[in-house]
């Protein structure tokens, strides 16, 4: 059975993708990013786009960090995986702070890039707390990441993992070099 969507959203889902590329894989249907990296696809159903999680097992050689404890509120625990390690936190907040700090890291510039784009209301990150939200009465729920920019607390999971998705993707990485998915390790020892 064929799936529908409008080409108005499908037009909206262009333009917030800010892809280089659109194109149809095999496996995912159809693809945003910077060709052959897919950082989103689009789901007919929903008529959005979603953030492509890492299809790529877990390889047991990669050093395991358990940031699980350091989470002030433990909700969902998440993973984040690079080529290198697997973080393990507590919550979607967590992982857009934590996160953040690693794009940088490993491909420095991405948060001055990410600062840039602007959604209705705030930044994703901001260099200067009080430009990350329009009404400055928010400031009060950002923090400020290690790399020395701010980012908003009061975030739904789904925006946590949207926003990581965009940073990776401006920092041109590939699922094996940056990943974001929800664990299901739950013991929080």
């Amino acid at each position: 059975m064929a799936q529908v969507s409008s080409l108005e959203s499908l037009q909206n889902a262009i333009n917030e993708s800010k892809a280089k590329h659109v194109w149809l894989d095999p496996e995912r249907g159809l693809a945003f990013g910077n060709y052959p990296k897919i950082g989103f696809r689009y789901d007919f159903g929903d008529e959005r786009l979603r953030p492509l999680e890492c299809d790529a097992p877990i390889v047991d050689k990669k050093e395991v960090v358990n940031l699980i404890l350091q989470a002030p509120r433990i909700t969902t625990p998440y993973e984040i995986e690079t080529k290198e390690k697997i973080y393990r936190v507590g919550s979607a907040k967590e992982a857009l702070r934590i996160g953040l700090d690693i794009i940088e890291e490993i491909a420095p510039g991405t948060m001055a890039q990410l600062s840039e784009e602007k959604g209705r209301t705030r930044r994703p990150v901001a260099k200067i707390r009080e430009d990350l939200f329009d009404k400055k009465t928010l400031i009060k729920h950002s923090e400020r990441l290690k790399c020395g920019f701010w980012y908003g607390t009061n975030n739904k999971a789904q925006e946590c993992i949207n926003t990581l998705a965009r940073a990776a993707q401006l920092a041109e990485l590939g699922a094996q070099e940056f990943s974001v998915r929800k664990s299901d390790w739950t013991d929080k020892r």
